[in-house]
């Protein structure tokens, strides 16, 4: 189990006061990682509650009426021919994406994920921010003495390679043209939609929903956000915390 994984595991043990052994975190692996969703799961098990809200008929009901009519406002297609299995693709085409999408976060009261970077931009956009790192570099070990300070370059070289890269793809946001990781059909957006504003949706339903399951939901994606430097809105019931959010 890596440094992050543990890290996750002693800060769940703290902020619910449960003791969450090692040995418990392991048994959550499938196919070498771990799903967000049944990590909370597991830690409402130990609260001794249940979320009868997340499968709740009326509430899923409800967002997804409320999701159908936004797309269809956002893409302009008809009503009748937007359903869960309906690939994004067909609904936000690659030429009308990024307008038909950010028309979708403007008129959606729920937080939906920005639009991602190509990989193809995202490796040349570090290779050209390593780049320009290592000519800065270059110039500095040529100073008399310089070498002796090498710890502290390398780790300025290291912040130098974050900021440049950061900047980089600020560059190249109107690019942004890729639907954001495992989100490929309406069914996916209700999913995440539903998993990043799953506090805000449960107060507002009109369903008898425990508002402590809404507390240990939002406290969960606290303790991934800080311990994992991930956005809220990368927390979902179906992220892994390996393959998707980047633990170690």
């Amino acid at each position: 189990m890596g440094i992050d994984l543990l890290d996750i595991n002693f800060r769940i043990e703290r902020a619910f006061h449960i003791n969450f052994s090692a040995e418990e975190m392991a048994s959550l692996f499938q196919d070498q990682d771990i799903i967000v969703g049944d990590l909370y799961e597991f830690i409402l098990q130990k609260l001794h509650l249940h979320d009868f809200g997340r499968y709740d008929v009326r509430l899923n009901e409800g967002l997804w009426l409320e999701m159908q009519s936004m797309l269809q406002a956002a893409s302009g297609a008809p009503l009748e021919q937007i359903e869960l299995g309906l690939a994004l693709e067909v609904l936000f085409p690659r030429e009308t994406r990024r307008a038909q999408w950010n028309a979708l976060r403007e008129i959606c009261p729920h937080k939906i994920r920005e639009l991602d970077y190509s990989r193809f931009i995202r490796v040349c956009g570090f290779l050209l921010a390593a780049g320009v790192v290592v000519v800065e570099h270059g110039q500095i070990w040529q100073i008399p003495g310089a070498k002796w300070f090498w710890p502290f370059l390398g780790l300025f070289g290291v912040w130098m390679v974050s900021e440049t890269y950061l900047k980089v793809l600020s560059v190249f946001a109107p690019m942004r043209n890729c639907f954001p990781k495992r989100m490929r059909t309406v069914k996916d957006l209700c999913r995440n939609v539903l998993s990043a504003n799953y506090a805000e949706i449960c107060k507002t339903s009109a369903s008898a929903l425990d508002e402590r399951c809404s507390a240990v939901w939002e406290h969960l994606v606290e303790i991934l956000v800080d311990s994992l430097g991930v956005e809220p809105g990368e927390v979902t019931f179906r992220s892994r915390l390996i393959a998707d959010l980047n633990a170690s």
